[in-house]
C-alpha cells in the first residue's frame, strides 16, 4: 500500500511539472520576457569608519 501511495505522489508530480514545462512552458516564457530590470545609480553617501584598534 505504501509503494502505490509513492508512486501515486510520483506520477502526479511528474505529470504536473510535465503541464507546466511542455504546454504552460511558452507563457511563463512570455511572462519572464516582459520582466524588466533596469539598472539605476543614486550616490549614496558614505558613512564614518571607525578603527575598532585605536
Amino acid at each position: 500500500m505504501v509503494s502505490f501511495s509513492w508512486s501515486l505522489f510520483f506520477s502526479i508530480l511528474i505529470l504536473r511539472l510535465g503541464v507546466i514545462q511542455i504546454i504552460k512552458g511558452e507563457a511563463y516564457a512570455a511572462q519572464a520576457e516582459k520582466t524588466d530590470v533596469t539598472p539605476v545609480s543614486y550616490s549614496v553617501p558614505c558613512g564614518k569608519i571607525y578603527d575598532t584598534n585605536h
